[in-house]
């Protein structure tokens, strides 16, 4: 028999034999925060930033985030598409986040709790290859995409999909979202992850998960079950 052969077979009977690890768990941090840097230049970061939103502004490219911008006090260049925000605006919002929520997943024994000392561990997001020690190295693709999402369901220590596993680029990108999110639901129980890539593709994955969790649009508003990344692109 080859090595690569008796490898196979190991595996497939650990495999049968199942893993062993402890019970679902969400652990919590009991050490306090390290300071990388002292309180006051934590406080010069904060005002610096708030200046940049004030005085340089931030470019949407979106006319109904610009309306929604506007109507709740922000100066608006529809020629610039710049939004700059007063600082009183910018804390009043940023204190309406919770300190602590539930992310409810489908299966509630999976729900996180967010905040205070609580951890939650998730896999990386989107890297743009695979690897494994029978084919080596390659572009992502579906194939992949699905079992690493297998492999997250199945590990106790995986509290969350953190994103595309791998990025299938097999799959057309305009619909990507729709086969990944089908993926999600039926591969996996746990509270996931969806791109902000336009409106279009948020609004389908908060979609899908309303029906796969069978609630209504208002019910899903108070009990979170995704979460995303909104990132800003340099310099504005």
């Amino acid at each position: 028999m080859s090595a690569r052969g008796a490898r196979r077979r190991q595996t497939s009977s650990r495999a049968s034999q199942g893993i062993k690890q402890l019970p679902w768990n969400q652990p919590k941090n009991p050490y306090p925060a390290v300071k990388a840097i002292s309180d006051d230049q934590v406080e010069q970061i904060h005002h610096t930033s708030l200046r940049v939103i004030k005085e340089l502004g931030i470019k949407f490219m979106d006319s109904e985030a610009l309306s929604i911008l506007r109507e709740k006090g922000a100066e608006v260049d529809e020629s610039t598409q710049l939004v700059r925000m007063a600082s009183e605006l910018v804390m009043e919002w940023v204190g309406k986040a919770p300190e602590r929520f539930t992310m409810h997943s489908r299966n509630p024994q999976h729900s996180l709790e967010i905040g205070e000392n609580n951890l939650c561990f998730a896999m990386v997001a989107s890297p743009p290859n695979a690897s494994d020690t029978d084919r080596g190295r390659r572009p992502g693709n579906f194939e992949d995409f699905c079992n690493l999402v297998r492999l997250a369901q199945s590990f106790n220590t995986i509290h969350c999909i953190g994103g595309y596993p791998v990025e299938p680029v097999d799959l057309p990108p305009e619909t990507r979202h729709l086969d990944c999110g089908l993926a999600f639901h039926t591969l996996t129980d746990k509270v996931m992850h969806a791109y902000s890539l336009g409106k279009q593709r948020i609004s389908d994955a908060i979609e899908m998960l309303r029906i796969a969790r069978g609630v209504s649009l208002d019910q899903l508003k108070g009990e979170p079950g995704l979460f995303s990344i909104i990132n800003t692109s340099s310099p504005l």
